[in-house]
């Protein structure tokens, strides 16, 4: 297709334990072109689900270009408003060195 750069935000209801589960594998398991050794990624944490005790490592942000990313997490303390599946929302930060 062309594509060289790619951006993936998801909640891939993979958990960083199963197979593929690391954000590196996962992006091999797609055809990510660089991957796994270019993967760039948020932290695997605990993000789903309220009704679950947030046990889970579904929710991420991976790229295979960019320096390197920071992860933040929203919602934390859960609040008073959250019920059922609810997640905690995963911010990616990452940085770019300017080349050329």
């Amino acid at each position: 297709t062309g594509v060289t750069q790619v951006l993936l935000v998801a909640d891939t209801n993979i958990n960083a334990t199963n197979r593929f589960g690391s954000s590196a594998e996962l992006a091999a398991a797609l055809g990510v072109p660089g991957a796994p050794g270019a993967i760039r990624s948020t932290d695997l944490l605990r993000t789903c689900c309220l009704d679950s005790d947030f046990a889970f490592t579904f929710d991420r942000v991976v790229a295979n270009f960019g320096d390197a990313m920071a992860t933040h997490v929203l919602y934390d303390p859960t609040p008073s408003w959250a019920l059922g599946e609810f997640h905690r929302a995963i911010v990616g930060t990452w940085n770019f060195t300017q080349r050329g």
